[in-house]
């Protein structure tokens, strides 16, 4: 929970509840939505400006779906006792 509070912290929120805290989320999910609709959009424009190119053989893209990032704590001294 600290950690939470002190990278919102970074982004100027005021958090001091459990309730701030999703609300500033749920915030950041959208504004991150927005973002890659608008990615999509360029790139789709780019894409038909591409197919207008006599010389240009294939045109296709790619967007890689949401992933669950895990971070792993490893408590060194135990990791070089265990070799």
């Amino acid at each position: 929970m600290k950690e939470v509070n002190e990278e919102l912290t970074k982004f100027n929120a005021n958090v001091d509840s459990g309730a701030g805290i999703e609300r500033r989320k749920a915030e950041m999910e959208a504004i991150t939505d927005i973002v890659k609709k608008e990615q999509e959009r360029i790139a789709y424009e780019v894409k038909e400006m591409l197919k207008g190119i006599n010389d240009v053989v294939d045109v296709d893209w790619m967007t890689e779906d949401d992933q669950i990032e895990y971070n792993f704590n490893v408590d060194k001294e135990k990791a070089m006792l265990a070799g």
